[in-house]
């Protein structure tokens, strides 16, 4: 049952002004804390939309609900970093990594997977970064150039193949500084600066 306040705030941010004015409130402290901490009582329709205008409401709620945890992270992924410990399940990891890929920075080591990394690098590339070299495959590297090309950096030198790095220059031009010289043909090159002209500094003398 909500109290006579927590009826108040939800119909203060039934409509978009209010849900403005209402968050704006709760940044400044002008809210109390019983008032933050009611979000757990709020219909999740209502959580949702006041997490998506802001986020960062989410980190000032002391007390958090596993259903209020699964509401945040499925509007913003990196939300799992607020998450406690004792509420992040494989579940609640994989949605957050789904939303994003630089969850997986937030997800418990013995909750880290090849298949969450798979999918943490399948929506942004650069996470690649941050995965094991030991977990660093040439399918899961064809994927994080195929999303990103400078991904290219995090690849390990004896996965970095021609079809791998024309991939990466397909994707984008400045991939090119993280080829290797040996690999660095003319018909790469020219595709690197038609993509992107200020990659011209990594073309080797011989081929510019």
């Amino acid at each position: 049952m909500t109290t006579n306040s927590e009826e108040t705030c939800i119909v203060k941010i039934k409509d978009l002004d209010n849900l403005i004015k209402f968050t704006a409130e709760m940044r400044l402290s002008v809210m109390s804390e019983s008032k933050i901490e009611s979000l757990n009582n709020f219909p999740i329709e209502l959580q949702s939309r006041l997490f998506s205008y802001d986020i960062t409401l989410f980190e000032s709620i002391r007390t958090k609900t596993p259903e209020l945890c699964s509401i945040a992270v499925s509007v913003e992924g990196d939300a799992l970093e607020s998450v406690p410990d004792s509420l992040k399940t494989p579940e609640l990891c994989r949605l957050a990594v789904a939303r994003s890929g630089y969850a997986i920075n937030f997800v418990p080591d013995h909750l880290k997977t090849p298949e969450l990394y798979r999918l943490a690098v399948e929506n942004d590339g650069s996470v690649l970064e941050f995965v094991p070299e030991e977990l660093k495959t040439p399918e899961l590297c064809r994927l994080a150039v195929a999303q990103w090309g400078k991904a290219l950096e995090y690849v390990p030198d004896g996965l970095k193949t021609a079809q791998l790095c024309r991939l990466a220059v397909e994707n984008n031009g400045l991939g090119l500084e993280f080829v290797p010289d040996h690999l660095k043909t003319p018909e790469l090159c020219r595709l690197a600066m038609e993509k992107n002209e200020k990659v011209r500094c990594h073309v080797p003398k011989i081929i510019s």
